[in-house]
């Protein structure tokens, strides 16, 4: 091969190449906000567009925010950004203002004393919550919700999207419109009220309720009484103490090692 050519074909590999990191690179701004929280019990998030990373961190004594601005760069005054204390409560609000056309969005990381209780209201973007040595409340309207390695009671309402809970030290509430639900290692009770999508169930300390409109559900390794009312799709159930079904549509069911009875 001509080492022109070659070279020729190497800048043009590594233009390109460039070009594409930068288009899905669109972070444009990054802002660090902290708050000292020694003498906080709560931390309440109001967001809207963008994804949030929460995690709960051991020996830490303040809440710190990692802002990544995305998409269509705007002006300070087009957006709000702020970290405060409100009575015993710090409160983290992340909001765009900048007209209906605009793809801006604003992905925070946070990092707060995992003994606090969590508290999330979120318009869009996916949720990711870990660590957290108190109860957790979301308020989710669009967009995945993964929580794992929670001691305390989880409560979650969520109109679309996934949701993925696993590893909880307490009771599990959910409230969910669309998409599918995972929950898996449970200690308590688990209830969940889902209009469409699939419901898988792992290991459960607690009793189940379950009342689905539509989609399978799938019970494992229950330790309590499984309740289940579904209009329609499949229900199968293997390991409880008692199941009991209302169905009112189309679907199967199966159950297996119920009270001890395979």
């Amino acid at each position: 091969m001509n080492q022109k050519f070659a070279l020729g074909l190497l800048l043009a590999t590594t233009l390109v190449t460039g070009a594409n990191v930068m288009a899905y690179d669109d972070t444009w701004k990054t802002e660090t906000l902290e708050l000292d929280a020694s003498d906080l019990q709560t931390l309440q998030i109001d967001a809207g567009a963008g994804d949030i990373d929460v995690t709960g961190i051991d020996d830490l004594d303040e809440v710190r925010v990692i802002a990544r601005f995305g998409g269509s760069e705007v002006e300070k005054s087009d957006y709000t950004l702020t970290l405060e204390s409100r009575r015993n409560s710090a409160q983290i609000s992340v909001f765009v203002d900048s007209g209906w056309n605009s793809n801006t969005y604003i992905d925070i990381e946070v990092h707060f004393p995992k003994e606090m209780m969590l508290e999330i209201n979120d318009r869009s973007g996916d949720i990711s919550v870990a660590n957290v040595n108190n109860s957790v409340e979301i308020d989710d309207r669009s967009g995945d919700v993964s929580v794992e390695n929670v001691n305390g009671n989880l409560t979650i309402e969520d109109n679309s999207g996934d949701l993925s809970l696993r590893n909880i030290n307490g009771a599990v509430n959910v409230e969910d419109k669309s998409g599918d639900v995972v929950i898996v290692k449970v200690t308590g009770a688990v209830k969940v009220e889902d209009n469409s999508g699939d419901i898988t169930l792992r290991d459960i300390g607690g009793n189940i309720n379950v009342r689905d409109s539509s989609g399978d559900i799938d019970v494992r390794d229950a330790q309590g009484i499984v309740d289940v009312t579904d209009t329609r799709g499949d229900v199968d159930v293997d390991g409880a103490l008692d199941f009991h079904i209302n169905k009112s549509g189309s679907g199967d069911v199966d159950s297996r090692n119920i009270g001890g009875k395979g």
